[in-house]
């Protein structure tokens, strides 16, 4: 009897230590899943305001306001809000140097009497400009990496977490924002490539001249060359309005 009596007694603390196990359990899933959804609620509003309309504002900078979570979905939240700072940066800069480059008409006619027969100056700017449009692509791609993402995060953060920090940013890179701002880095690089043809054309082939406000040459199949290359980049300007 006595050995039942402290068999029932072990059997009821383990049932006891069971239950309150699993309402501790329970607690923490319903609290993560809280935090989440809070955390969830910030980064919709961070990504909200990553649009281009909001840099041809002028908006300098993303508002990722206050911390609003704890321990590890802190990391998580931090890590999310540096990196939103600096993609933001990032793609404000391309998009400035794009719109410069749509802006550069080094084919038009004017600019083509002021800088033949070397086109020096434009030869330069291109060049420049080229050169801005390649280094902007290589810090884009090493943006948005693995392991650049993964650097803005705590390195003792838990796999899960960090796995949480990583698919939010991977569902950023995947937002119309980040499509836009990669297709105007294409863009901008077709772009001042073909620019860089038009003119180099014009270099290696001076028997031409100005008339009516044209470009005109004698040879026939220098002048269809010629308006291949102006036709590249009017389609190019075309397709990117």
């Amino acid at each position: 009897m006595k050995i039942l009596k402290k068999l029932r007694v072990v059997i009821v603390i383990l049932g006891m230590l069971f239950f309150l196990l699993c309402a501790i359990i329970i607690i923490k899933e319903y609290k993560d899943i809280r935090t989440e959804e809070k955390l969830e609620n910030e980064i919709i509003k961070i990504e909200k305001q990553m649009t281009i309309k909001n840099i041809d504002a002028g908006k300098e900078s993303i508002d990722t306001g206050k911390l609003i979570t704890t321990g590890e979905y802190k990391k998580v939240e931090e890590a999310f809000k540096k990196y939103s700072q600096v993609y933001y940066k990032q793609a404000k800069n391309i998009h400035q140097n794009y719109k410069d480059i749509l802006d550069n008409d080094v084919e038009k006619v004017e600019n083509i009497e002021q800088e033949k027969p070397d086109f020096e100056n434009t030869t330069s700017e291109l060049k420049t400009l080229k050169e801005m449009i390649e280094q902007e692509n290589k810090n884009y791609e090493e943006l948005i990496s693995t392991s650049t993402i993964t650097s803005f995060i705590e390195k003792a953060t838990e796999r899960y977490y960090v796995n949480y920090y990583k698919e939010n940013i991977n569902s950023l890179k995947r937002k119309s924002f980040s499509k836009s701002i990669k297709k105007e880095l294409n863009n901008s690089l077709e772009l001042i490539n073909a620019k860089i043809e038009l003119i180099n054309f014009l270099k290696n082939n001076k028997d031409w001249e100005i008339i009516d406000n044209k470009i005109q040459y004698e040879d026939e199949e220098f002048q269809k060359e010629y308006e291949l290359y102006l036709d590249n980049i009017q389609i190019i300007n075309k397709n990117n309005k």
